[in-house]
């Protein structure tokens, strides 16, 4: 049975804006994301009594992230390895760049993932491969080709243009099956 909340946020979300969601603490709190009036990332998770507890992973970084209000969000887990790998959101920038944010022990970790170019707001999805091993970010470029970020082994990414991924809108909303 649903039991209907309201979450009071500081900043509220614009409407119709886009949500992500994911497990973290190794599947026991369910998390989702979301981008609030003023650009700030919003993580609300849900605590063992019950309750959302809410946080802004960008107002804990030291460097500012400009992401436009509402925009498209895909969440998934480094390495496969499901909740227990901590999970990852990720985010096209104002600028055109692939973001990450991830918690670590010490607090929110961000980074810039490498290859801009992208049309900002843009849809993503996030999908595997090698067994279930590598994650993979999907996302329609500013020049309508689909790129493809895959996380090495070693935590990097590469980036690399989808066989005939060209001739799309840029910013195309995308999808993955499993």
């Amino acid at each position: 049975r649903w039991i209907g909340r309201r979450i009071a946020l500081t900043t509220p979300l614009p409407h119709g804006a886009n949500l992500a969601t994911g497990y973290q603490n190794g599947g026991a709190q369910l998390t989702f994301f979301a981008i609030d009036r003023d650009g700030e990332l919003q993580a609300v998770t849900e605590s063992p009594d019950g309750h959302w507890q809410i946080e802004s992973p960008t107002q804990r970084l030291a460097n500012g992230f400009g992401l436009p209000p509402g925009a498209p969000l895909a969440t998934g887990y480094p390495g496969g390895g499901g909740s227990a790998s901590g999970l990852t959101v990720f985010t096209v920038d104002v600028n055109g760049r692939l973001c990450a944010f991830r918690r670590e022990r010490g607090g929110w970790d961000a980074q810039v993932l490498p290859g801009g170019g992208l049309y900002s707001p843009a849809a993503l999805a996030t999908g595997y491969q090698n067994a279930g091993r590598q994650l993979l970010v999907f996302v329609v470029d500013a020049d309508g080709r689909l790129r493809q970020y895959a996380q090495e082994q070693d935590g990097t990414w590469s980036v690399g243009i989808v066989p005939n991924g060209v001739g799309l809108p840029p910013g195309a909303a995308v999808a993955t099956g499993y």
